[in-house]
Formats: C-alpha cells, sequence, structure tokens
C-alpha cells in the first residue's frame, strides 16, 4: 500500500515526554488518546487512597485517557474486560468516569467537591457520550499498563492506519535506572553513551535524572533505529562507571584499550544502528518479523534450512572443552 508521513515531518520528544504522555518510548502518534496528568485534582479527593498516592509526585502517578464515545461503544462486559486486561500488567485495578448529559458519573464521586469534577472535565476535555479510564500507583507500573492498554483500545477502536507513517525521534535517555535485581543505581541503557553537560551531570545529587545523549527513531509504535553520541571524556567515562560501584581500575581492566586510547584524545564522534528488517515489516503491512527475514527461524528459535539446533556428538563437545550433566548425557545417548 501506498504510505505517507505523517504530516510529512519527524516529530521529536524527550524519553520522559514519551513516557508521560504515552507510556511507552517508542509511542505511536497516529492517534491521540494521551495520558493526562490528574493527580493535582485526586490530591484533593476526600478518599485517602488517592489523595496518598498524590502526595508523591516523584515516585507516584495518576493518570487518565479518555475514549471519545466511549459509553457508547463500550459494553458493560467490555468495560469489565477492560479491568481483568490491565490487571495482567500488575494494575490493581481500572476506575472510569461517564460523561452524562448532568456531568460525571462513577461510584466515587463522594470523593471530589463539584468543581473537582469539573476541573476534571475540562482538563481532559470531556464531552457527553466520552469515558474517562484512570489509574493511580507507583509511576513505572501505571505508565507501563497505562502504554498497553492505550494500544490495546486503538487496536480495538481500529484507529492504526497502516497508510500512515508516524516518526519521532525520541532523545534524552536517562543514564540511570534502578536495577530491580539488587535495588542499586545501574546503567539505564548505554554506559559509553554522553551524559547531558559531559562530567558535570555527575553532580546531580538524583542520579536518576541525569541524562544522556541517545536516540531512537520511533515509527508507528516500533523502534526502528537506535544510537549515541559516545562519552570521548576518559574522565567522564570513570566517574559514570564509579557512580554504580565500578573503580578506575575495573575500567581498565575491562576496557583497556579503549582507556588507553581515550589518553591520546578522542573526538566527538557517534552514530546508530537501522533496524531495516523492522521497518520493512511495517512497510510491508505484516504483522510478524519474521515475515520479512530471508532465513526465519521458528517460534522455538529452530533454522530448518540449517537444520539447527541439531545434535552434537561426544568428540565435537571435547573440542570445546564442553562438559554435559549425567542427565543430559543420557537424554542424548551419550553414556
Amino acid at each position: 500500500s501506498v504510505k505517507t508521513i505523517m504530516d510529512g515531518k519527524f516529530y521529536s520528544m524527550s524519553y520522559a515526554e514519551a513516557m508521560e504522555t504515552y507510556g511507552s518510548d517508542k509511542p505511536d502518534l497516529r492517534y491521540g488518546m494521551k495520558l493526562v496528568d490528574v493527580a493535582d485534582i485526586f490530591a484533593r479527593s476526600s478518599n485517602e487512597i488517592f489523595s496518598g498516592i498524590a502526595a508523591d509526585p516523584i515516585n507516584n502517578r495518576i493518570k487518565a485517557i479518555k475514549v471519545e464515545n466511549g459509553d457508547t461503544i463500550f459494553s458493560k462486559t467490555q468495560m469489565k474486560n477492560f479491568e481483568d486486561y490491565v490487571k495482567k500488567f500488575g494494575a490493581k485495578g481500572l476506575g472510569y468516569f461517564q460523561m452524562k448529559e448532568d456531568g460525571l458519573k462513577w461510584p466515587l464521586n463522594k470523593f471530589f467537591t463539584e468543581s473537582d469534577l469539573e476541573e476534571i472535565v475540562e482538563k481532559v476535555e470531556l464531552r457527553v457520550g466520552d469515558v474517562v479510564f484512570f489509574w493511580a500507583g507507583d509511576k513505572n507500573t501505571v505508565l507501563s499498563y497505562m502504554g498497553k492498554f492505550r494500544i490495546h483500545l486503538a487496536e480495538l477502536l481500529g484507529l492504526k492506519d497502516k497508510n500512515i507513517l508516524a516518526l519521532c525521534w525520541i532523545k534524552d535517555f536517562p543514564m540511570f535506572e534502578i536495577n530491580e535485581i539488587t535495588g542499586k543505581v545501574d546503567f539505564g541503557h548505554n554506559p559509553f553513551s554522553l551524559p547531558k553537560w559531559g562530567i558535570k551531570a555527575f553532580e546531580k545529587e538524583n542520579l536518576l535524572e541525569v541524562e544522556s545523549v541517545q536516540y531512537d527513531l520511533a515509527c508507528n509504535g516500533y523502534e526502528i533505529l537506535s544510537g549515541s553520541i559516545r562519552n570521548h571524556d576518559i574522565e567522564a567515562l570513570v566517574k559514570a562507571f564509579e557512580k554504580v560501584g565500578r573503580t578506575r581500575e575495573e575500567v581498565k581492566e575491562k576496557f583497556g584499550a579503549m582507556y588507553e586510547a581515550f589518553q591520546y584524545g578522542a573526538p566527538p564522534h557517534g552514530g546508530f544502528a537501522i533496524g531495516m528488517d523492522r521497518f520493512m515489516m511495517i512497510l510491508k503491512d505484516e504483522d510478524n518479523i519474521r515475515e520479512v527475514y530471508a532465513f526465519p527461524k521458528s517460534g522455538k528459535a529452530e533454522d530448518t534450512m540449517m537444520n539447527a539446533p541439531a545434535r552434537v556428538d561426544d568428540i565435537q563437545l571435547r573440542e570445546l572443552h564442553i562438559d554435559l550433566r549425567e542427565e543430559a548425557k543420557e537424554e542424548l545417548g551419550l553414556n
């Protein structure tokens, strides 16, 4: 089919804006349904759960999504299924308001003043017949399942026009994140990317606020390009590793060639790599990337052309100094 670049341009936004507005670092801009922050209104709620969550705007979020004419489109069964859908991603529940002729309707209206309800209508730009879904909880969980739910709604409503290419640069990725396993600060994406403002960036008290010169190109909800400007300042590079608990000696040991080369000076440099197969998938209107591979593997990672993975004999294992557990040997008949 003939493709058209949306609005004839490439959009651009920061990682933070993408996550807060679309719940994704590769947002699909072909349709609206943006995430709207309503924490300031819920902070005034007489419901202690809502007001308690809203009291910590750094770690928590309360977001809303409007679906135009949703009150007439979705049945009660569908509304119940929506709650089951978001629970798969860690949500504890799903709240919603229905916009009626006489205002917002919701069982928890009693926890809001009339002026607060009117402010919700104004902020989310509601009209009669609309439905607004909302969630409250910790930042990462709320943004994650709201982003997934936004995509789910778009698929149900048929809003994904395959003839449009919505291209958007995503920039200013966070340099650090909290490791879910250790609970400590670790690198978020590429440890060798240049921090914005160079070595001075590490003077920030909150390392999670340090941004890097990394960038992706998103198209219709997929990442089709990724790259960065590299950290060419050896002292800034060492400082970055020190912030995650590594020492200068460890940097020398693991990245000795780079460390030594940088002693002689290195010009600013960077680049990117294109996910051409993923871009071709979009251009060919395919839903599965394997459809555009020359030699695709199966869902079990089997390569039928090369007959891989294949059984190996004991001689091959000895050549590679690989030993198998006894139960594996019995299963392969190598005993």
